[in-house]
């Protein structure tokens, strides 16, 4: 049954354009004009006999068209079942005898005369009983004639356009694979330059961080501060080539990154900035996702801190049961407050992303200024440190 419906979705998606209606239409009038030219021509009896003669012809190969071509055919025929395809013709040459035997012995009393070709055929078909087409030949090829020598026509046509089509079709699905064969290279090649291009540009970060410990080590006698900017710096690095890799990292560790990047900042801007990071003992208990916090604390100091202007950056992160509230506060310029613009950009909208995916309906993130700053606070769902995410 299933089958059956899933054909007829077919047939309606490929013959229910109006083209299509207009190709079956013709192929009614023609059956028409056929049967009733057969019933005239051939019956040579009353009207109204000729008339149902007609009807018979025209439905029945109407019905036997719709049933071979349509759905014998690609059932069995194009898909090579010799076995279903023998057993439907044979059943609907004889369920065509059947009817075209039927309706000439209950017409042959209707008859002009005793001796008309109809009461012949009706004589001949009831003498050689319900199996008569397949036990005479002069039965056989008569009900041949009278009901399907005109749906052969068509169904020879028919076979011949589907073939064609179905030809083209395969031409085109093989075009098909063969672009998708050619696309799947060009981007198996690409991943394989990008993968190259990758491990080169791992040998800079890798160097220079190496670079940085090498310095930190010659100038940390000489000029201590110094060096400690350089061993942040330093840390800044490893995070972000060993640490940032995995999918979720402590989040003590993602402030100590903050931390570090605060106080490269604060020397940066020492007599111009006041930075401030406070978090509740419990950061120590969870995990999030790496550098997804920077982001916030980054866009602070690029659109709140000016030199000559004193500025200030606060950060706080405190654990509400299982939910960050991390919160981070920052001077607003006069230009900002001025032109109305709003701080962050492609940044935040990059970090809305990576929320949406990373924390799907557990976070709320709200930005924009509040009276003489610019505050942005995230609440984040997270996990604890034991559980393992995938």
């Amino acid at each position: 049954m299933n089958t059956f419906f899933q054909r007829w979705q077919q047939w309606v998606t490929a013959y229910g354009q109006p083209v299509h209606y207009i190709r079956h239409a013709l192929i009614w009038l023609i059956i028409w004009t056929l049967s009733a030219a057969t019933a005239h021509y051939g019956i040579q009896d009353k009207p109204s006999i000729n008339l149902t003669v007609t009807v018979l012809i025209a439905l029945s190969t109407l019905l036997y068209f719709y049933l071979l071509g349509y759905f014998v055919f690609p059932a069995f025929l194009y898909r090579f079942r010799p076995f279903w395809l023998v057993s439907w013709l044979i059943l609907t040459y004889w369920i065509s005898y059947l009817l075209n035997r039927l309706v000439f012995i209950e017409l042959q009393p209707y008859s002009l005369s005793g001796t008309s070709y109809l009461s012949r055929i009706a004589h001949m078909v009831q003498a050689a009983g319900p199996l008569g087409c397949f036990t005479t030949i002069k039965v056989a090829l008569w009900n041949y004639v009278l009901g399907l020598y005109m749906v052969t026509l068509l169904l020879v046509l028919k076979s011949a356009r589907d073939i064609i089509s179905y030809r083209n079709r395969s031409i085109r699905f093989e075009g098909d694979r063969l672009r998708l064969e050619r696309d799947k290279l060009a981007l198996e090649g690409s991943r394989l330059t990008l993968e190259l291009d990758f491990l080169k540009m791992q040998i800079s970060p890798h160097f220079l961080f190496n670079t940085l410990n090498t310095i930190y080590a010659r100038v940390v006698d000489a000029d201590e501060q110094a060096a400690n900017q350089v061993l942040r710096l330093a840390e800044l690095m490893r995070y972000n080539l060993y640490e940032a890799n995995a999918d979720r990292i402590g989040l003590e560790l993602e402030l100590n990154y903050i931390n570090d990047y605060l106080q490269l900042e604060q020397a940066r801007h020492a007599q111009w900035i006041s930075v401030t990071l406070e978090a509740d003992d419990r950061v120590e208990q969870y995990q999030i996702a790496p550098l997804l916090l920077n982001t916030f604390v980054e866009n602070a100091f690029k659109h709140g801190v000016r030199a000559g202007n004193f500025s200030y950056v606060l950060i706080t992160a405190r654990m509400d049961s299982d939910t960050l509230e991390f919160t981070v506060q920052n001077t607003l310029q006069p230009e900002t407050r001025a032109s109305g613009r709003k701080s962050g950009g492609v940044g935040l909208v990059n970090v809305r992303k990576r929320l949406d995916l990373l924390y799907p309906n557990r976070y709320a993130l709200t930005t924009g200024p509040v009276e003489d700053q610019y505050v942005v606070t995230l609440r984040l769902q997270l996990e604890p440190l034991a559980v393992q995410t995938r």
